[in-house]
């Protein structure tokens, strides 16, 4: 079986030979194996991940497989779909005797490797497995082949390049150009690079992929436009997820609970308050999210803490652990109510294991409030020495979500003169010791950490409003509504027990 894919690698990297100069044998079992040492080596992620890899990469390749031999199919020769007649199999042992029994051998090359399907077995169910090879995999690749014996009636000679040279030359081209344009990005959004260095690299490398662009348009007619419609169709994919999800945001921004009605509801919330803290996963930055009303209609009862989890990505590679979290109070003291953005890198894996998040953030949220009762004994301490002195904000966490995770608050030279020389250093440590708000306040957090934690997540579904025009109706209620059907829900993005889970439901009117 190893041996079947060692073959299959290399019949697929072969086809460099014919475009790289200097890409010979050696080249090519070389790379073969790197690539083969590769996929064994993730192996040990277990199904679930590298079937969550390759699940789309196998879909695009199989439906790109059929699409190209569609095209094939309809260009040169439509009448080889007479071959599916088993009658023509006969007239060809009839005709051609010893030398059909050779050509049968080379057939069976087209279902080598349909073995290893059996070792899947251990993997997916039967069903699926028949499900995937009959629905998917068989039929694309009898659309392939049969492009390709059309192909070959027009093109005797391609035989040794058969499956490189159908398929049509501006999607390379394309991609080249798209390449460009990213990395462009990339040094001026995430690298930062100077300005006019950013615009040499597509000028000088754009403009040369330019110029093959132009010489494949004649192409188009002749097979190019399948990549552009499968382009187009992505691109159009994508455009929808990103206009339905900025909707969506926006709609819960402007549906955020006042602070108002949050101080009249007091610091009970309106409901009876237990030992807990609930993590409710939203993607504001600022308010009070209205699925927060939600879960106080629907549940009997909330958390004795209730922590607002956002999380966002920036753009550096890795943010550190120890600044993974910002946090900041939501309302008054007494309601134990915070915000946390959870920062993540590009390169972060947000895959870590449950209880390491949970441990991670209460401690974070333990220093946050030791720091803010050290600013706030601060600035007590400097007014008693000084009372004209302007004071010392305590809200020193900025919505800069490259901020640090604790920043302190920056100090004039004489400012730290003074504290150096006229405040001891026991004096703030031994106001914090004995401020029996903040040991209230962490001896209420241990005892919500000792109760569990709770994830409070949102099932939201988006509608177009009634007056909306009848294109915006068809994207968000048909098109949008889709795409969130079928794809990954967020529970599934967390590795927490499901009993840990609640769900409440609410429709976004956009």
């Amino acid at each position: 079986m190893r041996f079947d894919r060692l073959r299959s690698v290399m019949s697929a990297m072969s086809g460099l030979q014919g475009e790289v100069e200097g890409f010979g044998t050696n080249a090519l079992v070389i790379s073969s194996i790197v690539i083969l040492v590769a996929l064994f080596s993730i192996q040990r992620f277990g199904t679930g991940k590298v079937g969550f890899l390759f699940a789309p990469v196998l879909a695009l390749w199989f439906f790109s497989l059929g699409a190209i031999g569609i095209y094939n199919l309809l260009k040169y020769d439509i009448t080889v779909i007479r071959a599916l007649n088993p009658l023509y199999i006969v007239l060809f042992f009839k005709k051609n005797s010893k030398q059909a029994w050779s050509a049968l051998g080379g057939c069976v090359l087209c279902i080598t490797g349909a073995e290893a399907m059996f070792a899947d077995l251990g993997h997916f169910s039967v069903r699926s497995i028949q499900m995937a090879f009959t629905c998917v995999v068989f039929p694309c690749l009898l659309l392939a082949y049969m492009g390709q014996a059309a192909y070959l009636t027009k093109h005797p000679d391609a035989s040794a390049r058969i499956f490189y040279d159908s398929v049509p030359g501006i999607a390379e081209v394309g991609v080249m150009i798209v390449s460009t344009v990213l990395v462009t990005l990339v040094m001026l959004l995430i690298w930062q690079t100077n300005l006019f260095l950013a615009l040499c690299f597509p000028l000088i490398f754009g403009s040369v992929e330019t110029i093959y662009l132009l010489a494949v348009l004649t192409k188009i007619l002749e097979g190019g436009w399948v990549p552009l419609v499968f382009a187009t169709f992505f691109l159009t994919v994508m455009y929808i997820w990103n206009y339905g999800s900025v909707l969506k945001y926006q709609s819960e921004v402007r549906e955020r609970i006042s602070m108002d009605f949050m101080r009249e509801l007091g610091s009970t919330l309106g409901t009876i308050r237990i030992p807990g803290i609930g993590l409710l996963y939203n993607e504001l930055v600022q308010g009070i999210p209205s699925i927060f009303g939600q879960f106080l209609l629907t549940l009997p009862a909330i958390h004795s803490t209730i922590i607002f989890v956002c999380i966002k990505y920036v753009p550096v590679p890795v943010v550190p652990q120890e600044e993974r979290f910002l946090f900041r109070r939501v309302c008054p003291r007494d309601y134990h109510m915070f915000r946390c953005i959870a920062r993540y890198g590009y390169k972060d894996v947000r895959k870590e294991d449950s209880r390491v998040f949970e441990q991670l953030l209460i401690e974070s949220l333990e220093k946050f409030l030791r720091c803010e009762a050290l600013e706030d004994a601060l600035e007590s301490t400097l007014n008693d020495f000084d009372p004209d002195r302007v004071s010392v904000s305590s809200d020193t966490y900025t919505d800069d979500l490259m901020a640090p995770l604790i920043n302190r608050a920056k100090r004039s030279e004489p400012e730290q003169e003074l504290d150096s020389e006229v405040l001891p250093s026991s004096s703030v440590g031994s106001s914090m010791e004995e401020d029996p708000a903040l040991e209230y306040e962490l001896a209420a957090l241990r005892e919500a950490t000792d109760s569990g934690l709770t994830y409070l997540l949102a099932h939201g579904d988006v509608r177009a409003k009634k007056n909306s025009i009848f294109l915006k109706k068809l994207v968000i209620n048909y098109f949008y509504a889709f795409l969130r059907r079928n794809c990954r829900a967020g529970a599934a993005n967390l590795t927490v027990p499901h009993m840990n889970i609640l769900q409440a439901g609410m429709t976004y009117m956009v």
